[in-house]
């Protein structure tokens, strides 16, 4: 393992949660790859967060995306962080950890569902 890598897990009951750091290499891959090991059903979800990776060696992506484990489901696997496209492998999913804008409406919007409702009540 690069001395400068990192992995912290969290579990929860049907939730595994991976935070990464440092510097991303083939002998990190195969530490991610260890615990995603222990995931113990096909059903469990998994996030692994890349927010704090300096640096993805291609070498790392590949030997990650080439050695997953098969009973582990892929879309299973979400990824998010800033580097969470650099380093996801085929068939897995990203993960969006921001949450959406609600709309506030003002009365102008095209075809606003607001003002229907307002004229209506």
């Amino acid at each position: 393992m690069n001395s400068t890598f990192q992995l912290t897990q969290t579990r929860t009951e049907s939730n595994l949660c991976i935070s990464l750091s440092g510097i991303f290499d083939g002998a990190s891959a195969w530490d991610l790859i260890q615990i995603l090991d222990t995931v113990p059903t096909p059903e469990d979800r998994v996030v692994i967060d890349t927010n704090d990776l300096t640096h993805i060696h291609p070498f790392g992506k590949l030997i990650l995306d080439k050695n997953l484990p098969h009973c582990l489901r892929r879309d299973n696997l979400l990824f998010s962080g800033h580097k969470a496209e650099n380093i996801m492998p085929r068939g897995c999913r990203s993960h969006q950890t921001e949450t959406p804008k609600k709309h506030i409406c003002r009365g102008r919007c095209p075809k606003c569902k607001c003002k229907e409702t307002n004229r209506t009540g």
